[in-house]
């Protein structure tokens, strides 16, 4: 059984060893204990990703946006530290530890900087707002996936295309936009 962390003991993200910490390999998601906790993935020597799981670790790895990348990876484990915490001192040191181990998953490509702010909308680069049409059926399924997983409809929908986004398929349809564009220019 792990030892529950409280944010009144002494902590510093320098005190904080993920190699020290209880650990599972992602594959085994489903077995992740259900406790809110800071979570490291860990490949070797690497912190490739940290984040937080509010309701518990267990419900947030079984839809989690990189579980596809982290399993495909192989000999990816995630650690966890199970605190006894605000949503607000989660958050805190979830961003303090980013800011530390500086993992190469944590990052926003499409800012060009790390999710480091302190309100959330912003750590997630502050998002665009776009309008689309989907089909009465779709939309359902959409929304009734979203329900079991207790997030909104619209959050869900905004992970499936980011998730998609950061595919080598979506690389190609990029490359071949760019060398192929509708208007007959070609781009360098």
């Amino acid at each position: 059984m792990s030892q529950v962390t409280t944010m009144t003991q002494a902590m510093t993200v320098t005190t904080i060893d993920p190699w020290a910490l209880p650990s599972m390999p992602v594959v085994n998601y489903r077995r992740f204990p259900n406790c809110p906790c800071i979570y490291f993935a860990v490949k070797g020597s690497h912190v490739l990703y940290i984040g937080k799981a509010y309701s518990g670790l267990a419900t947030r790895w079984k839809g989690h946006h990189r579980l596809a990348q982290l399993a495909k990876e192989g000999g990816v484990n995630i650690a966890w530290l199970e605190m006894n915490a605000t949503d607000d001192e989660l958050f805190d040191l979830e961003v303090a530890l980013i800011n530390h181990y500086d993992p190469p998953l944590n990052f926003n490509s499409k800012l060009g900087k790390r999710h480091s702010a302190k309100d959330p909308a912003k750590a997630r680069g502050g998002g665009k707002r776009v309008t689309i049409e989907l089909s009465p059926s779709t939309f359902a399924d959409l929304d009734f996936v979203a329900t079991q997983k207790g997030m909104a409809t619209s959050r869900h929908i905004g992970i499936i295309i980011e998730t998609h986004h950061e595919t080598p398929a979506y690389g190609e349809l990029v490359e071949e936009a760019l060398t192929h564009p509708a208007d007959g220019t070609l781009r360098p």
